[in-house]
């Protein structure tokens, strides 16, 4: 039988409330997040340590936690998603880089591409590290490149990305499916 979690601090209490809240255990949300391990975020929920500020702003970022509510526990719990009883989709920032002094296009177009493979994976709730999602986008920009004679087409780029998206959402699922496909066997 499981022992009842201890909280020894209100903001603990509320990282876990966040962490319940999307059915996640401490593993699947570490893996959203870089540089924290399921073993720091067991140690923030019981109170043993405190986050800093980039851990709290990775759970407003990959959540759309009001940051007001998890400091002080004042306000709501979400922001402008709130709890209207449906499954919550996380929002990405808009792929417009040149408020960065970023204007290259391939950029952008890479930029575009780790959007989509990140939301294939957050939809389907099957959870990777970030490193993991990047090395899939490097590998979707290469299958693109090799299909698409002229990246400043759009209408081509559009219609090809759309069909490698459908494939790795295919492939997301087929693995979800069959989830002993992907593991290595114990030697």
């Amino acid at each position: 039988m499981a022992r009842k979690p201890v909280y020894k601090t209100p903001l603990g209490r509320r990282l876990a409330d966040i962490r319940e809240e999307f059915g996640l255990d401490r593993e699947e949300l570490a893996a959203r997040f870089v540089s924290v391990s399921a073993a720091a975020i067991a140690n923030y929920e019981r109170g043993d340590n405190v986050p800093d500020a980039n851990v709290l702003a990775a759970y407003h970022r990959e959540f759309d936690v009001n940051l007001e509510w998890l400091i002080t526990g004042e306000g709501e719990m979400f922001g402008k998603i709130g709890d209207t009883g449906e499954k919550r989709r996380i929002e990405f920032p808009p792929t417009d880089t040149s408020t960065l002094g970023i204007d290259n296009p391939t950029l952008v177009l890479r930029r575009r591409i780790y959007r989509h493979v990140r939301e294939a994976f957050v939809t389907s709730e099957k959870f990777v590290q970030e490193d993991a999602m990047a090395m899939v986008a490097m590998d979707l920009f290469a299958a693109l490149t090799h299909q698409v004679k002229d990246l400043d087409d759009e209408e081509e780029v559009q219609l090809a990305l759309a069909q490698l998206i459908y494939n790795l959402r295919k492939e997301i699922s087929r693995t979800s499916a069959n989830p002993g496909t992907t593991k290595r066997s114990a030697s």
